[in-house]
This record gives C-alpha cells, structure tokens and sequence, in this order.
C-alpha cells in the first residue's frame, strides 16, 4: 500500500508546478473510510500518504500541501456529499483516495462537471476504462477483473469443469465474478468471431477491422480500442491500447507482395514500383480505407526488415507463452 502511495505523491509532484504556479497552497481531498470495520484500511491509507508526503517536506512542485481528510463510511451516498464538499467548500485540486468502488462510482461525476483531477488509489471499477473513462480520473491501481481473469485462465488451463463463485454485492464484486468467467475461445479468422459478438455468443472479440468496421459504423457493434500505434482513419473515434491505459501494445495485421527467391532484383524492383503506384491511387487508397485498411507503400528492403522484425517480435511471444500448434 505505501509504494501505490508513494506513486500518487510522485504523480501528484509531476502534475502541479506547472499548472499551479501562483497558488500557494496545493490542496488535496482524501476520501476513504476511517471509522467501522473497514477503518484499519482507511488509516494505514492515511498514515502511508501523510508518510510520503513528509518524505517530500511537505511540498509538492515546491508548494505547500494542505490535506484535508473525510470519512465516506463505506457509503456510496456519504462519498457523494464528502467528495461534494471538498470541490464546491474546500475547493481542492485534486481527489484522492476512495477504497471501495461503489464509492467511487458515486462520487465520479462531482469529479467530472468540476473538472477536479481525481486519483484512485484503491478502487478499479472496470467502468472507469470503458463508458465511464474520463481525462480528470486516474488510477493506480489494477482493474478489479484483472486478477480474476488470471484465475480464470489458469482453471481453464488446468481443465477445471465447474466452480463455485461467491463475491460481494456491489461494483467490484460483479467485476471480480466477471473477470473469472472471461474465457479464450480460439477461432478460425474474425468473420466468425464478428459473426459470435453480434449474435450475443460471445461478449467480447479481438478482429481485424475490415471484418468488423461495417458493423461498427452501424452501431451494432462497439470497438473499444484499436491495436495500433495510432488511430485509424476508418474509426478515428476509437482510441488506441495505449490510449486506453495498455502502453507499449501492438499488434497489426498486414499483407505483403511476395516473390519466389531468386527472382532477379531487377523484377522485384519493377514489381515493386507498379504496386506502389498502385497503391497511391486515389481509388485505391479510398477503398482500401473505408474498408478499414491503411496502405503502406515499403521498398523491398523496407518490407525485409518488417518480415524479420515480426517474425523476431511474436517468436519470442510464442514461446514466452508456450503456443502450441493446434
């Protein structure tokens, strides 16, 4: 709990001097629970942060902080009226805090229509990454599905048929059940895997985008994020893995023009020269971009290096996770 502390501070550090140089105190809200059975958790909390920010004198980007503590009660109507007070009363600049993850949700939209930077350090409601993502709220900690998905996964690894799951009524609960029954069904290409997540088979899918860009614009299907390192042009709306809390994530799938080896340079080169042309065609370039598809035009040898690069990049990938041929 101290480390995730720590980061905030160092987060926290990182963000103010620039923005708030004429003030003279930085004022932070801390919600969480410091009275009832949840009160050990609330004080370690508090006494970790108050820790951190004695390592720092005190200051952060130079400034002097004023922390102001509030109790939620493990109520989700008591964060409300707490987190409510500490932005229109108190009028912090940040929020941190929040445990529980119901509080949290509460709590979200004081954060949001105040535009007051919110950073959980407990709480990771899976909503917070998908509908309810905001550029005013940051998380350290891990999405409470996370860790069950490994569970799951491990199960089904191990052949386990059937399992009993018991978790709390509220948001991080349903998340932890949820994340335990995620399961990876292999599929012989995304039309198929388009088809399941239309039907309702499956609730989620990983597919190239010519396969699901149609459904996409219909509404009929919500892509959550694109594996590339940048946005689409076919759904500029559609934020990247990285954009979306995964950083250092990619995964494209491309196509090439090959030839049989030994062909003479001097075909190849020609060979390479008409498709190129080809593909920076207007006609070309629109239809292969409504359908989802970015044309990327490379030289011989410029292909060469991607071939040797994928090849090296999802070799290590195959055997760090023990792929096998199916």
């Amino acid at each position: 709990m101290k480390r995730v502390l720590l980061g905030t501070i160092a987060l926290l550090a990182l963000g103010t001097a620039p923005a708030l140089p004429q003030q003279k105190t930085i004022k932070i809200g801390f919600i969480s629970s410091f009275s009832g059975p949840a009160a050990a958790i609330g004080n370690d909390m508090r006494n970790s942060f108050e820790l951190a920010l004695d390592h720092h004198g005190r200051k952060l980007g130079g400034l002097p902080v004023e922390v102001i503590y509030e109790d939620d009660q493990i109520k989700p109507e008591v964060g409300v009226q707490k987190t409510q007070k500490l932005i229109e009363s108190d009028r912090v600049d940040f929020l941190v805090g929040y445990i529980w993850s119901n509080v949290l949700l509460a709590s979200l939209k004081q954060a949001n229509d105040s535009k007051t930077f919110l950073i959980t350090t407990n709480a990771g409601p899976s909503q917070i990454a998908g509908e309810l993502c905001s550029p005013y709220v940051f998380s350290t900690s891990w999405q409470n599905d996370q860790t069950p998905q490994a569970m799951g996964t491990y199960m089904n690894q191990k052949g386990v048929k059937s399992v009993f799951l018991i978790g709390p009524n509220y948001a991080a609960g349903k998340d932890m059940l949820a994340g335990v029954k995620i399961q990876s069904v292999p599929y012989k290409g995304s039309g198929p895997v388009s088809a399941d997540v239309l039907g309702g088979q499956v609730q989620l899918g990983v597919v190239d985008v010519p396969s699901a860009i149609a459904n996409v614009k219909a509404g009929k299907i919500r892509a959550l994020a694109v594996t590339t390192k940048r946005r689409i042009t076919a759904a500029p709306d559609v934020p990247t893995f990285e954009e979306a809390g995964l950083p250092g994530y990619e995964a494209i799938g491309w196509f090439g023009a090959v030839a049989p080896a030994g062909t003479p340079k001097e075909i190849v080169n020609r060979l390479n020269s008409e498709i190129r042309a080809a593909l920076t065609t207007p006609e070309v370039r629109e239809r292969a971009l409504s359908a989802g598809a970015e044309p990327f035009p490379t030289s011989p040898e410029e292909f060469a290096a991607i071939v040797r690069d994928e090849t090296k990049k999802w070799g290590e990938v195959v055997r760090t996770a023990g792929i096998k041929l199916q």
